[in-house]
């Protein structure tokens, strides 16, 4: 019934656009041999013209049919509307699914991140802090080991032994320098205080000590004329290379 619907309708509207005679209008049906010819009595009073061909030209006729209708774009869509609306709302329906199911998957991967991404986090920060307390231990015995070596080391080298920095000392300065205090610190530096009778003196002991190789700094932290000697009075410090300069 809605294909015979729409036929009418297309007919109509032909016979009302006056594109074809009313006069002229007619239906015919083609069949194949060995089939009758349909029935549409009540439904049309057009003249029913009833052709009957061999299956080939009948398979022919439809091709060349169809292309002259769409060559002269005279081509009518008889699907009845029901099924247009039914057909656009299942692919509607068909298009959100997928949809749903797509944002269905990415909301999920998103909710596992998530979810799980700060577990990974703290577990890999748990193992982390169980590595780094498995070798603490060891860590600190091997430093402690470091220490004890160097300072045996130290102790037994005797190039900065008071003996060998009070050779250095006497033998870099100058006849009219006199020695009144030597204050010695084990490893770490030597203070000087003395007299001279000429500031050039100082300085010329200053820069005789600097050459040594044990010797990292001289400080001269006063320099001044004594009010009852009439002699220069300095105060000096001797600083020691350290044990990371010495290596390297």
């Amino acid at each position: 019934a809605e294909i015979v619907r729409e036929v009418m309708g297309v007919l109509t509207q032909a016979a009302l656009q006056g594109d074809v005679p009313e006069a002229a209008l007619q239906i015919v049906c083609y069949v194949q041999e060995g089939m009758a010819a349909p029935d549409l009595t009540g439904f049309t009073e057009l003249p029913l013209h009833t052709v009957t061909l061999a299956e080939t030209a009948l398979e022919t006729l439809l091709q060349e049919t169809l292309r002259e209708r769409i060559a002269e774009g005279k081509t009518f869509d008889l699907t009845p509307q029901l099924w247009r609306d039914e057909a656009r709302d299942h692919r509607n329906k068909r298009l959100l699914l997928w949809a749903s199911f797509a944002f269905g998957i990415l909301w999920s991967v998103a909710a596992l991140t998530l979810f799980l991404l700060p577990k990974v986090y703290a577990r890999r920060a748990k193992e982390a802090a169980l590595r780094i307390q498995a070798h603490r231990t060891v860590y600190n015995e091997v430093v402690d080991l470091q220490e004890r070596v160097g300072l045996i080391l130290r102790y037994q080298d005797r190039r900065f032994s008071a003996l060998e920095m009070l050779r250095m000392v006497c033998a870099a300065k100058a006849k009219d320098m006199t020695f009144l205090s030597v204050t010695y610190r084990q490893k770490q530096a030597l203070r000087l205080t003395g007299l001279c009778d000429e500031t050039s003196g100082v300085y010329a002991f200053k820069e005789a000590v600097q050459k040594d190789e044990r010797i990292q700094e001289v400080k001269i932290n006063r320099l001044a004329q004594d009010a009852k000697t009439r002699r220069q009075r300095f105060d000096i410090d001797l600083v020691f290379i350290t044990d990371s300069e010495d290596g390297q």
